[in-house]
């Protein structure tokens, strides 16, 4: 519905959550000039730190390790054209607040959007908030700190020494690798005798440092190997599932990967909670892994992260925080759950009223939507106004006016840092293409070529993955061919002399060369790829494309026409 409305020029408005925790709002087509404004409202308990109420706002995002499981047009962007500066304001009713542990007043603040923010407010009290769900039903959310236990643990700790954990986050010269290690031994030479440890560290492969018990087990810590290597995170918890003696995994990360398959690791039957270190820690993964599988996720503030690893060691000896509850007809009656050092108790009341669902009855059903059933599941998400992954919100303006042409791909980038990988440089405009292969383009670091420059030296790179559509559609959207100099064993020169494509091209009244990209694009995944492939070869029908592209995706695999 969101690429009809784009196809007929109507201003569209789609809103998913690709990935738990991340949420992806695109809007086209959009004039030049025109301004957007988002407004996100979130509501979410504060974490139990070091018995201290805490709040944390990811704002950035580092190189994340592995092959992303979203789709290119809703992967992650960052870059240096992030945001850098915001203004913060604080309206806290429960006394003083601190900002990275240092006392801020309730006036506006212009804070650097470089780190995740950390509030604290040493002074709130956890308590019962009232609320309306979406058949007017009245619920209560009873938040209480987690109740100290003195349970034994029998624990896993996955220690994070990749590549990225050398990243420094303290002005002293400290790193994600340091903070995590100093604050793992203070807080293990805490534990009781009946205490078991088993430390394993991890970065490309997972090897076991040792067992110990009580605060013996901080001796461990001398074992930890300094960073190196990539985050596969996943793997390294498929190589200890033989330690079946423990129950539970703590993960020490700063979460900057995707390597984790969540849904085999979940069904291996640990608890896995995780403390996130680092000023770009990505909790999107993690924190899905720690979801299914009754775990938290613990923030770690700055250099000291022992707090933060204490109270997730406190957690780990307590229940689970998998949602308990009662369903009665397809609705929560009653629930239980943790989140963060929090117990949250919610219940629903028999009664109906005419009220309207609230920020508070919103948030109870986000808590118990993990409770309800298969495709009701995505209905009562719906009822509550929830975007979650079962659903998306779709605006589509079908008075305004119409715009037309492709819209461009533009992200609005994440701060962080993400280099272009090793022995590839920008060609151009259009994309990433491998320096062995474009040497003779590439001479200055950001020579623009011409599209037949680009195309011919590169043999559209085999695989076509590295060709920038946005920059394309625009081009031939605006009637500009590129001038291509064909040759035998170009893709796009054989495509426009097959007599298949010939006879496609005249059959639509286009000219071949246009027909030949538009076939390259609609082997794509690409969005901007697939509207190109849309728009030029909307009057096509199935039939007439079966054999021009069969010939196309043969071509761009190396196996001639």
């Amino acid at each position: 519905a969101y690429e009809d409305a784009i196809d007929r020029g109507k201003l569209a408005v789609l809103h998913e959550e690709p990935l738990r925790g991340l949420h992806l709002i695109s809007i086209a087509p959009l004039r030049s000039k025109q301004t957007v404004v988002v407004v996100a409202e979130y509501m979410m308990p504060l974490a139990n730190i070091n018995s201290m109420a805490t709040l944390h706002i990811p704002t950035t995002v580092g190189e994340l390790y592995g092959n992303s499981p979203l789709l290119p047009v809703d992967d992650i962007a960052v870059g240096n054209n992030a945001l850098r500066k915001a203004t913060l304001e604080i309206d806290a009713l429960c006394g003083k607040t601190l900002i990275h542990g240092a006392l801020v007043g309730h006036g506006p603040l212009e804070i650097d959007l470089n780190r995740q923010i950390i509030l604290s407010f040493p002074d709130a009290i956890f308590g019962k908030l009232n609320g309306y769900d979406a058949w007017g039903r009245r619920v209560a959310v009873t938040l209480e700190k987690e109740q100290k236990s003195t349970r034994p643990l029998n624990l896993i700790v996955l220690f994070d020494r990749s590549g990225s954990t050398g990243t420094h986050i303290d002005k002293d010269g400290s790193t994600v690798w340091s903070c995590m290690r100093n604050g793992l031994r203070k807080s293990l030479q805490c534990l009781s005798e009946s205490d078991a440890v088993s430390l394993w560290q991890f970065d490309s492969s997972c090897q076991k440092i040792g067992s110990a018990k009580g605060a013996k087990s901080a001796e461990l810590v001398d074992g930890i190997e300094i960073p190196k290597g990539g985050t596969e995170l996943g793997a390294a918890i498929q190589q200890i599932k033989n330690e079946r003696n423990a129950k539970d995994i703590l993960i020490l990360t700063d979460g900057q990967t995707w390597a984790v398959e969540a849904q085999s690791i979940a069904a291996m039957g640990y608890r896995i909670s995780a403390v996130l270190v680092g000023e770009d820690s990505f909790e999107g993964v993690i924190g899905q892994l720690a979801f299914m599988t009754g775990g938290e996720v613990f923030p770690g503030d700055g250099g000291d992260v022992a707090p933060a690893i204490s109270s997730a060691l406190q957690s780990l000896r307590t229940n689970s925080a998998s949602v308990e509850g009662r369903i009665v007809d397809g609705k929560p009656t009653v629930l239980r759950t943790k989140r963060a050092g929090v117990a949250l108790s919610i219940s629903w009341g028999d009664e109906l009223s005419s009220e309207l669902c609230d920020q508070v009855g919103g948030y109870a059903a986000a808590i118990a939507l993990p409770l309800i059933e298969g495709e009701k599941a995505g209905d009562y998400a719906a009822s509550h106004n929830l975007c979650t992954h079962l659903t998306s919100l779709l605006l589509i303006d079908e008075e305004g006016k119409t715009t037309p042409g492709i819209p461009e791909q533009r992200k609005i980038q994440l701060a962080g840092h993400a280099p272009f990988p090793k022995g590839y440089a920008r060609v151009g405009g259009l994309g990433i293409a491998h320096v062995s292969d474009a040497s003779q383009l590439v001479n200055s670091g950001w020579e623009r070529a011409s599209w037949g420059d680009v195309f011919h030296a590169l043999d559209i790179w085999t695989s076509t993955s590295s060709i920038d559509w946005d920059n394309l559609a625009r081009e031939v959207w605006g009637g500009n061919i590129p001038g291509l100099s064909l040759s035998p064993g170009d893709i796009v020169g054989d495509l426009v002399v097959n007599p298949e494509i010939r006879g496609l091209a005249d059959k639509l009244g286009i000219d071949s060369i246009i027909v030949a990209i538009a076939l390259i694009a609609k082997c794509h995944s690409e969005q901007t790829a697939q509207r190109v492939a849309h728009r030029i070869l909307a009057k096509a029908s199935r039939d007439d494309l079966k054999e021009p592209l069969k010939i196309a995706k043969r071509l761009m695999l190396g196996l001639g026409a």
